[in-house]
């Protein structure tokens, strides 16, 4: 199957097939053996190497000549993620993303699939298991939930002081971030951040430090499809996940409020140092 004729349905069954069969079963069941902290001190669950496992092979099969970046493959061998610079299709992988969350047995985690050609994402998908969301979207094609578009409409009037967004815990404490916007919040999932934005559950979200391409990758492209705007902190321009934005990424419900936010935090990370 060339990508040209890819179906993204077939994607999103293997994603549900997943969290069925490994995803679900594993969730508020982990024993303790089943949870521990890799070398970054990062949680890592059995849940995400059997499902990470069980999707290389579905993917693979569904791509013949394609390979794969996985969150979890790559901790052994950091050197996996210049695959995005070969002539292979590649299909990165988070299977669980907000590990911590779903060790803890919270229903804030998601699962992530892009589909690079030459450094550059052309499909993404992802999905919120514990409640059942699963979105897809591709490279001038949309953003879909099933058989429904996703369209960030525009309808709501922003102004800073009643925007929502998602920042990490440091930069909220930061002169002039809590008194700008009505309601703040860090919910350790880029994932579902991402898909929160796609509805208008969420304004905008903020990632800085890190930059892994397993995180960011879809969930770029979903936004920017639906009608969004994402782009680096400082310069704007748009995310690559062939080259990581060194001052973080700022995705947004439009480019109105990308302009809004981004000086906000540009004003207060300046104060910082």
């Amino acid at each position: 199957m060339s990508v040209k004729f890819l179906d993204p349905h077939r994607i999103v069954d293997v994603m549900r097939n997943c969290a069925n069969d490994i995803v679900m079963p594993y969730f508020r069941n982990l024993s303790d053996t089943q949870i521990w902290r890799k070398k970054n001190n990062s949680i890592v669950t059995i849940a995400d190497i059997k499902s990470e496992e069980f999707l290389q092979r579905n993917l693979l099969n569904l791509l013949p000549g394609s390979t794969t970046i996985g969150e979890e493959e790559t901790e052994n061998d950091p050197r996996i993620v210049n695959r995005l610079r070969g002539d292979k299709p590649v299909w990165v992988i988070d299977p669980v993303d907000g590990t911590s969350n779903y060790a803890q047995g919270k229903k804030r985690f998601s699962m992530i699939i892009a589909l690079c050609i030459n450094g550059e994402a052309i499909g993404g998908w992802l999905a919120t298991p514990a409640t059942d969301r699963y979105f897809w979207s591709m490279k001038d094609e949309g953003s879909w939930s099933g058989e429904k578009r996703i369209f960030i409409t525009g309808n709501k009037i922003y102004r800073s002081q009643k925007l929502s967004g998602s920042l990490g815990a440091k930069i909220t404490k930061l002169e002039g971030i809590r008194n700008n916007f009505t309601n703040l919040y860090r919910q350790a999932c880029c994932g579902a951040d991402y898909m929160d934005i796609a509805e208008e559950k969420l304004d905008f979200a903020f990632y800085r430090g890190g930059m892994k391409v397993w995180d960011h990758c879809a969930g770029d492209l979903l936004v920017r499809e639906a009608g969004g705007h994402t782009g680096e902190l400082v310069t704007g321009k748009a995310y690559r996940p062939i080259n990581p934005p060194y001052n973080g990424i700022l995705a947004s419900c439009s480019k109105k409020v990308f302009n809004s936010v981004s000086e906000i935090l540009k004003n207060s990370l300046e104060k910082e140092h």
